[in-house]
Protein backbone atom coordinates (compact mmCIF):
# COMPACT_ATOMS: atom_id res chain seq x y z
CA UNK A 1 0.00 0.00 0.00
CA UNK A 2 1.63 2.86 -1.24
CA UNK A 3 0.41 6.79 0.13
CA UNK A 4 1.98 9.29 -1.32
CA UNK A 5 1.20 13.45 -0.29
CA UNK A 6 1.94 16.39 -2.21
CA UNK A 7 0.48 15.15 -5.59
CA UNK A 8 -1.07 17.39 -7.61
CA UNK A 9 -4.55 17.25 -10.20
CA UNK A 10 -3.77 19.14 -12.92
CA UNK A 11 -7.52 18.86 -14.43
CA UNK A 12 -7.54 21.00 -10.98
CA UNK A 13 -4.97 23.23 -11.90
CA UNK A 14 -6.61 23.86 -15.53
CA UNK A 15 -9.77 24.86 -13.66
CA UNK A 16 -8.24 27.11 -11.06
CA UNK A 17 -5.97 28.55 -13.32
CA UNK A 18 -9.05 30.27 -15.26
CA UNK A 19 -10.60 31.82 -17.09
CA UNK A 20 -12.24 32.69 -14.04
CA UNK A 21 -15.90 31.76 -14.85
CA UNK A 22 -14.70 28.15 -15.30
CA UNK A 23 -13.58 28.31 -12.27
CA UNK A 24 -16.31 29.76 -10.36
CA UNK A 25 -18.70 27.43 -12.30
CA UNK A 26 -17.08 24.58 -10.92
CA UNK A 27 -17.94 23.79 -7.27
CA UNK A 28 -15.44 23.80 -4.92
CA UNK A 29 -13.04 25.93 -7.53
CA UNK A 30 -10.42 28.44 -5.51
CA UNK A 31 -8.52 30.47 -8.07
CA UNK A 32 -4.81 29.85 -8.34
CA UNK A 33 -2.70 32.88 -8.79
CA UNK A 34 0.89 31.00 -9.57
CA UNK A 35 2.43 34.45 -9.71
CA UNK A 36 3.50 35.56 -6.04
CA UNK A 37 4.81 33.24 -3.38
CA UNK A 38 4.44 29.96 -1.90
CA UNK A 39 1.41 28.50 0.53
CA UNK A 40 2.78 29.63 3.56
CA UNK A 41 0.14 32.88 3.49
CA UNK A 42 3.22 35.07 2.72
CA UNK A 43 2.56 34.93 -0.87
CA UNK A 44 0.20 34.88 -3.11
CA UNK A 45 -0.60 30.66 -3.08
CA UNK A 46 -2.85 30.29 -0.29
CA UNK A 47 -3.56 27.18 1.62
CA UNK A 48 -7.11 27.39 0.38
CA UNK A 49 -5.46 27.57 -3.08
CA UNK A 50 -2.93 24.11 -2.23
CA UNK A 51 -5.58 22.56 -0.71
CA UNK A 52 -8.06 22.38 -3.90
CA UNK A 53 -5.36 21.41 -6.49
CA UNK A 54 -3.17 18.64 -4.17
CA UNK A 55 -4.75 15.11 -3.14
CA UNK A 56 -3.40 12.14 -1.02
CA UNK A 57 -2.84 9.42 -4.08
CA UNK A 58 -2.94 6.00 -2.69
CA UNK A 59 -2.07 3.23 -4.58
CA UNK A 60 -2.17 -0.90 -3.63
CA UNK A 61 -0.49 -3.64 -5.33
CA UNK A 62 -0.21 -7.36 -4.51
CA UNK A 63 2.65 -10.37 -6.33
CA UNK A 64 2.45 -13.64 -4.61
CA UNK A 65 4.95 -16.19 -5.32
CA UNK A 66 4.12 -20.14 -5.44
CA UNK A 67 6.99 -22.14 -4.84
CA UNK A 68 7.95 -26.11 -5.33
CA UNK A 69 10.78 -27.60 -5.32
CA UNK A 70 12.38 -31.43 -5.30
CA UNK A 71 16.00 -32.47 -4.94
CA UNK A 72 17.71 -35.51 -5.25
CA UNK A 73 21.64 -35.62 -4.80
CA UNK A 74 24.83 -37.96 -4.44
CA UNK A 75 27.71 -39.79 -5.40
CA UNK A 76 27.17 -41.86 -8.86
CA UNK A 77 30.50 -43.55 -9.17
CA UNK A 78 33.66 -43.32 -7.64
CA UNK A 79 35.93 -42.01 -9.92
CA UNK A 80 40.14 -42.61 -9.33
CA UNK A 81 40.27 -38.85 -8.49
CA UNK A 82 37.06 -38.65 -6.24
CA UNK A 83 33.31 -39.14 -6.31
CA UNK A 84 31.29 -37.87 -9.70
CA UNK A 85 28.92 -36.33 -7.63
CA UNK A 86 25.45 -35.73 -9.38
CA UNK A 87 22.27 -33.36 -8.80
CA UNK A 88 18.90 -33.46 -10.31
CA UNK A 89 15.83 -31.36 -9.56
CA UNK A 90 12.18 -30.17 -10.47
CA UNK A 91 11.15 -26.46 -9.80
CA UNK A 92 7.75 -25.06 -10.04
CA UNK A 93 6.86 -21.63 -9.59
CA UNK A 94 3.83 -19.51 -10.46
CA UNK A 95 3.51 -15.61 -10.35
CA UNK A 96 0.70 -13.72 -10.05
CA UNK A 97 -0.11 -10.25 -9.18
CA UNK A 98 -2.22 -6.96 -9.39
CA UNK A 99 -2.45 -3.30 -9.18
CA UNK A 100 -4.87 -1.09 -8.43
CA UNK A 101 -4.05 2.77 -8.82
CA UNK A 102 -5.34 5.95 -7.08
CA UNK A 103 -9.04 7.00 -9.11
CA UNK A 104 -7.17 9.97 -9.71
CA UNK A 105 -4.30 8.39 -11.64
CA UNK A 106 -6.87 6.56 -13.58
CA UNK A 107 -8.72 9.25 -14.57
CA UNK A 108 -5.45 10.94 -16.11
CA UNK A 109 -5.79 13.90 -13.65
CA UNK A 110 -2.63 13.38 -11.40
CA UNK A 111 0.67 15.07 -12.38
CA UNK A 112 2.40 11.42 -11.93
CA UNK A 113 2.76 9.05 -15.03
CA UNK A 114 -0.93 7.33 -15.77
CA UNK A 115 -2.06 4.30 -15.33
CA UNK A 116 -4.87 1.67 -15.29
CA UNK A 117 -5.84 -1.17 -12.95
CA UNK A 118 -4.57 -4.41 -14.05
CA UNK A 119 -3.65 -7.85 -12.94
CA UNK A 120 -2.04 -11.02 -14.19
CA UNK A 121 -0.18 -14.35 -13.56
CA UNK A 122 2.45 -16.90 -15.32
CA UNK A 123 4.12 -20.10 -14.51
CA UNK A 124 6.92 -22.01 -15.22
CA UNK A 125 8.36 -25.29 -14.70
CA UNK A 126 12.10 -26.41 -14.84
CA UNK A 127 14.38 -29.38 -14.17
CA UNK A 128 18.04 -29.19 -13.68
CA UNK A 129 20.68 -31.45 -13.86
CA UNK A 130 24.69 -30.75 -12.11
CA UNK A 131 27.71 -32.64 -12.41
CA UNK A 132 31.25 -32.23 -10.63
CA UNK A 133 33.41 -34.48 -12.46
CA UNK A 134 37.40 -35.12 -10.60
CA UNK A 135 39.98 -35.64 -13.24
CA UNK A 136 42.95 -35.25 -11.15
CA UNK A 137 44.17 -35.54 -7.26
CA UNK A 138 46.92 -35.64 -5.43
CA UNK A 139 49.54 -35.72 -8.40
CA UNK A 140 52.36 -34.39 -9.71
CA UNK A 141 51.68 -30.45 -10.89
CA UNK A 142 48.00 -31.38 -10.44
CA UNK A 143 47.20 -31.53 -6.64
CA UNK A 144 43.40 -31.32 -8.05
CA UNK A 145 41.87 -30.71 -11.56
CA UNK A 146 37.64 -31.03 -11.70
CA UNK A 147 35.29 -30.05 -14.13
CA UNK A 148 31.67 -28.94 -13.45
CA UNK A 149 28.73 -29.17 -15.66
CA UNK A 150 25.05 -27.80 -15.23
CA UNK A 151 22.04 -27.35 -17.63
CA UNK A 152 18.42 -26.26 -16.93
CA UNK A 153 15.33 -26.46 -18.93
CA UNK A 154 12.34 -24.03 -18.36
CA UNK A 155 9.03 -24.13 -19.96
CA UNK A 156 7.14 -20.45 -19.44
CA UNK A 157 3.15 -19.93 -19.53
CA UNK A 158 4.04 -16.78 -21.75
CA UNK A 159 7.45 -16.73 -23.11
CA UNK A 160 7.69 -20.65 -24.15
CA UNK A 161 10.52 -23.05 -23.42
CA UNK A 162 14.57 -22.12 -23.17
CA UNK A 163 17.63 -24.10 -21.85
CA UNK A 164 20.61 -22.44 -20.62
CA UNK A 165 23.94 -24.35 -19.87
CA UNK A 166 26.97 -24.11 -16.96
CA UNK A 167 31.06 -25.47 -17.55
CA UNK A 168 33.24 -24.74 -15.40
CA UNK A 169 36.58 -25.83 -13.85
CA UNK A 170 38.93 -25.59 -10.59
CA UNK A 171 42.61 -26.25 -11.39
CA UNK A 172 45.15 -26.70 -8.16
CA UNK A 173 48.81 -27.09 -9.13
CA UNK A 174 49.84 -26.92 -5.77
CA UNK A 175 47.85 -27.35 -2.54
CA UNK A 176 48.05 -23.17 -2.00
CA UNK A 177 47.42 -22.20 -5.90
CA UNK A 178 44.18 -22.73 -7.64
CA UNK A 179 42.37 -21.72 -11.22
CA UNK A 180 39.16 -21.41 -11.38
CA UNK A 181 36.84 -21.14 -14.71
CA UNK A 182 33.43 -21.03 -15.95
CA UNK A 183 31.15 -20.29 -18.58
CA UNK A 184 27.48 -19.96 -18.15
CA UNK A 185 24.15 -19.12 -20.05
CA UNK A 186 21.60 -17.14 -18.18
CA UNK A 187 17.68 -16.96 -18.81
CA UNK A 188 15.93 -13.88 -18.03
CA UNK A 189 11.63 -13.79 -18.42
CA UNK A 190 9.40 -10.79 -18.28
CA UNK A 191 8.27 -10.15 -14.39
CA UNK A 192 4.60 -9.60 -13.66
CA UNK A 193 4.75 -5.90 -14.42
CA UNK A 194 6.38 -6.06 -17.61
CA UNK A 195 3.84 -8.53 -18.76
CA UNK A 196 0.52 -6.42 -17.84
CA UNK A 197 1.87 -3.29 -16.80
CA UNK A 198 -0.65 -0.92 -18.86
CA UNK A 199 -0.01 2.57 -19.30
CA UNK A 200 3.49 4.82 -19.65
CA UNK A 201 4.32 8.19 -20.69
CA UNK A 202 7.87 9.60 -22.00
CA UNK A 203 8.29 13.28 -21.09
CA UNK A 204 10.60 14.79 -23.97
CA UNK A 205 12.66 17.42 -23.01
CA UNK A 206 12.35 20.64 -24.20
CA UNK A 207 13.77 24.17 -24.63
CA UNK A 208 11.84 27.18 -22.77
CA UNK A 209 12.98 30.32 -24.95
Amino acid sequence: SQRNTGALNIRRIANALGPLSVCEATPGCVPLNIFGGQGDGSGSITPEMLNYISFVQNDNSEQVLTDFTANMSGDLAELPAGPLAVGVGYEYRKKSGWFQPDAVVVAGESNGVPSSPTSGEFDVSEIYAEMLIPLLSGSPGAHLLDFSLAIRSSDYSTSGSHSTGKIGFQYMPTENLMFRGSFAEGLRAPSIGELFGTQARFDAQLTDP
